[in-house]
């Protein structure tokens, strides 16, 4: 790189099989932290590879946090929970109440954990926040258990459910919608406890009395309990901080909040919710807490537990993601470590050979840019065989270029698995287990030009996702124009599988089973509230077990396998498979959808189409001042590219614009579904819609 060239077909690093990690008291630093001016390729055919040296002797794993292991924990069941009683935090006002620890609780010192950095170990230790609908607003690194992440101390607790089997193909579709064993046969599900009533926008009375047991941990400005609930609506959850708690007049229990975390959209009577970060509720096997104050972990190891497990605290930010040179000595001295030899602490001599070569490439790095003008992407680079854990994403990377992502297993993050956005890339094959919010994002392309991003996410297998963000936190988070998303598994999650918007996208030969559990109004494939966004295509995926195993609190539960919200249009749903849902596919008033060759199976809607934008939607797709409008106004819709791209929105302001005019619904056959269409022979003529050939 140094002379401007790479060697022929381009440079593999090759990584041998152990662990990489920082050292513990800069674990919140990226473990590959690269420099897209210098650590990019130069072609598709001449690429920079970080790989595994050797699969079949095992993957190399880049750990985002400090490890240990269960015999090295100190067992404190029994105990204060503090020290000092007469310092702050839970683990102290409990101990002035004579709370102890339970039985078979051991404690990690999450100081001794990053290398005697108090500091560092504080930074693990931020707020859980309260966030905005969808958004990842944990700042608190998680504790894990033989690389699964533990839950943090709640009430009421979570419980273990059988989840609903893989459907059988349709043997009309030949060998298509076959679900694999990609799918836990298990669930965990949450247990809530509800809002009685509503006392101020920040306050409510609470039917339980079992949060009475927290006023002593909870207290005052240093409390650090917090509530997550669907508050006001069944399909919005977001976290607020607890400030007080009282007996309610009658039973119950009144519960103050801080005002500065306002839940989404406010409270509501009847709304579900649950208390976490709470020492006293530390009771489940599997669960931990962590005090601030102290920078003590407290755990109740998992049934099971055995002395090797390994235990370990999430750290850093970005375990692979892209940075200035001047940050990037890291990266390099992984490099040169990873060639060597597998350890966790590089060797100084390393380190020092690294850190001078990275002085002299930084130059050439810092004229490359120079010369460009303007920021440089990271282009043709690839990932292969790597295991990443204990942080709060696995791989992020914005406006890149042909860069691949291939066989890489990304477990347990905090936040999201992997994130690759740009032109040109490619996510294979990768495993994305367990985040605590999206499992992955793959997208990009240009609206405005509508230039293809021709980005690809194949063999993607997302399970157990949106862990701590319930909703708006997808297994596979899509947006921009030209991108295909086939051959993956997703699902095992509270709300979507697929959520985003854009065009001209292509969804084909996925699976989908289990989503949607904990919420209504929802589907597992959604995009909405758009007449720009559209020709997207799904072709021959399988959609499966789109049922409710949590009761709604707030309203009948209405699911969708499919989710055209809101003036959604000119979508295709072709050869697909959808089996035992509660709706297949719902159209709310959009116009010209193609539903074909479809089979719908165990359902209890085949296709709901609505007239919303004629009733309570209807100043939205107003053709003088609607956002619908609006919107397409901005893209200058009614000139090239768009105006060739779509002739038949040119008009639409002119064309029954607020009616669900021109859908095909064809050529589907269906099985036990108590309704194929609700829309009403009347509609389907008013509505110029064409229903052929749909048969049992």
């Amino acid at each position: 790189q140094a002379s401007g060239m790479l060697p022929a077909g381009g440079a593999r690093v090759l990584i041998r099989a152990g662990d990489y990690a920082n050292a513990p008291a800069d674990s919140a630093s990226p473990v590959l932290l690269l420099d897209p001016a210098l650590d990019s390729g130069d072609s598709e055919a001449s690429p920079v590879v970080w790989a595994a040296a050797s699969p079949e002797q095992g993957r190399p794993r880049l750990l985002g946090g400090p490890v240990t292991t269960m015999s090295r924990l100190q067992p404190c069941g029994g105990e204060a929970p503090s020290p000092r009683p007469g310092s702050g935090g839970a683990a102290a006002a409990l101990a002035r109440a004579g709370w102890r620890l339970p039985a078979g609780a051991l404690c990690l010192d999450l100081v001794a954990a990053m290398g005697g950095n108090r500091s560092a170990a504080a930074a693990l230790v931020g707020p859980l926040g309260p966030g905005g609908l969808g958004q990842c607003s944990w700042q608190r690194g998680e504790v894990s258990w033989a690389g699964r992440p533990l839950t943090l101390a709640r009430w009421p607790n979570t419980f273990q459910a059988a989840a609903p089997p893989a459907p059988v193909p349709d043997p009309r579709r030949g060998r298509r919608g076959a679900v694999s064993g990609a799918f836990p046969s298990t669930v965990t599900l949450f247990n809530w406890t509800h809002i009685e009533a509503v006392s101020s926008e920040s306050s409510f009375r609470a039917e339980a009395t079992r949060p009475l047991a927290w006023a002593a941990e909870c207290g005052g400005e240093g409390g650090d309990c917090w509530l997550h609930g669907f508050w006001k609506y069944d399909w919005a959850d977001s976290y607020v901080r607890l400030s007080s708690v009282a007996a309610a007049p009658g039973g119950g229990s009144l519960i103050a909040t801080d005002k500065a975390t306002p839940p989404v959209y406010g409270f509501e009577p009847k709304a579900r919710f649950y208390g976490v970060s709470l020492l006293s509720e530390l009771d489940a096997p599997g669960e931990y807490f962590i005090d601030r104050q102290s920078l003590r972990a407290f755990i109740l190891p998992p049934e099971g537990a055995a002395p090797t497990d390994e235990v370990a605290v999430g750290a850093a930010a970005a375990i692979i993601t892209t940075g200035a040179a001047a940050q990037g000595v890291r990266s390099h001295a992984a490099g040169a470590g990873a060639s060597v030899a597998a350890t966790r602490n590089f060797r100084d001599d390393a380190l020092e050979t690294a850190r001078s070569r990275w002085e002299q490439l930084g130059e050439a790095a810092a004229a490359r840019r120079a010369a460009a003008g303007a920021p440089v992407p990271l282009a043709f680079v690839a990932f292969q065989g790597l295991q990443l854990r204990y942080g709060f994403r696995g791989i992020s990377v914005g406006g890149a270029q042909g860069v691949t992502v291939k066989d890489v297993d990304s477990a347990g993050m905090t936040h999201v698995g992997l994130a690759v956005e740009g032109t040109g890339n490619v996510v294979d094959g990768a495993n994305v287990s367990l985040a605590g919010c999206a499992a992955a994002h793959v997208g990009g392309g240009v609206e405005a030009t509508l230039q293809p991003g021709g980005n690809t996410a194949a063999g993607v297998v997302a399970v157990g996702y949106g862990r701590l963000t319930r909703t708006y936190t997808p297994g596979m988070s899509w947006g921009g124009v030209g991108n295909t998303y086939r051959t993956s598994s997703i699902g095992h999650a509270p709300h979507n599988a697929w959520l985003g918007g854009g065009n001209n996208n292509v969804f084909e030969a996925n699976q989908a089973s289990l989503l949607c559990f904990e919420v209504s109004d929802s589907g597992a494939w959604y995009s909405g509230r758009s007449w720009a966004h559209r020709n997207n295509t799904l072709r021959d995926n399988t959609i499966a077990n789109v049922v409710t195993m949590e009761a709604p609190a707030l309203g009948a539960s209405s699911i969708q396998a499919v989710y055209n919200d809101d003036q959604l249009s000119a979508n295709s749903f072709l050869d697909n498979d959808f089996v035992n849902v509660h709706a297949a596919m719902f159209i709310g008033g959009g116009r010209r959808h193609v539903v074909s060759g479809n089979s719908f199976r165990d359902a209890g809607l085949a296709v709901h189409i609505d007239d919303r934008g004629l009733t309570w939607q209807k100043s939205s797709c107003n053709p003088i001042n609607g956002s619908l409008v609006a919107a397409l106004d901005a893209l200058h819709y009614q000139q090239p590219p768009w105006s060739t791209a779509y002739p038949l929105l040119a008009n639409i302001t002119q064309d029954h614009p607020c009616v669900p005019v021109y859908n095909l619904v064809v050529n589907n056959c269906f099985q036990n579904v108590t309704t194929f269409t609700d829309v009403s022979p009347e509609h389907q003529s008013q509505w110029m819609e064409t229903y052929a050939n749909n048969t049992s």
